[in-house]
């Protein structure tokens, strides 16, 4: 009797290792945040799942996590509901964005489209702490121009459509520091501060700094981030 129970539980055990084995992997989980550049709303949705996902752009300001679509399900389509001609609701398409290529913590630049209003130009930027680490500072330079600055005593150039990583190099983990940074632009009369100013580095703060061309004028965006939006509270589920 004990002969014939261990060899249903051996036949078991190899079945369920079986399936165990068959069974698919976990699906690669991407999250997206948004920022605006002087846009903030919070009447958007993008499909997730065939469900209307509700979602927010903050100006100068980094959102929540959104979970995004599957890669397989193409570039995200962001909508408004507005009425249609029967009176029923209907989709407006006012963004369209491939994150393909930004990482699994995409960051989503939305910027108003000259073009259509309340529509939107959106660039993916990969905003992974892996490979945005802190505390440093990202440059992404959105024109065609070649620009070079100062971050400290470090200079850096950036080609148009480029970005620029520079380690800060603090000399303590527990304070912060100074660096004073500036942007400059080349032109045939000479240079160009676009931008100049002090900053504060922190240990747990990393600085993103957008370069892009609004109204013909180039403008300077500086947004930073806290390690802590990435350490999940007591309890939180893995």
């Amino acid at each position: 009797m004990n002969s014939k129970i261990t060899c249903l539980a051996l036949f078991l055990l190899a079945g369920l290792s079986h399936l165990s084995a068959q069974a698919p992997p976990e699906e690669h989980k991407v999250q997206f945040r948004t920022l605006g550049w002087q846009i903030s709303t919070d009447d958007l949705y993008y499909d997730l799942k065939h469900h209307d996902t509700s979602m927010a752009v903050d100006d100068c300001r980094r959102s929540i996590f959104y979970d995004a679509p599957l890669p397989t399900d193409g570039p995200i389509v962001f909508y408004r509901f507005v009425t249609g001609p029967d009176n029923k609701k209907a989709r407006e398409i006012v963004a369209t964005v491939d994150i393909s290529s930004a990482g699994p913590k995409p960051l989503l630049l939305f910027m108003a489209d000259p073009k259509v209003p309340k529509h939107y130009r959106v660039t993916a930027i990969d905003d992974d702490p892996k490979t945005f680490p802190f505390p440093s500072c990202r440059f992404v330079n959105l024109t065609g121009v070649k620009l070079h600055g100062t971050y400290g005593d470090q200079k850096f150039d950036i080609k148009g459509h480029d970005i620029q990583l520079i380690e800060p190099h603090l000399k303590s983990k527990g304070k912060p520091e100074t660096r004073y940074t500036s942007v400059i632009r080349d032109l045939p009369e000479g240079p160009q501060l676009l931008y100049g100013n002090n900053w504060v580095v922190y240990p747990t703060n990393r600085t993103l700094v957008f370069i892009f061309t609004q109204d013909d004028n180039m403008e300077v965006m500086r947004v930073g981030d806290d390690a802590n939006n990435y350490v999940k509270p007591p309890g939180h589920p893995k």
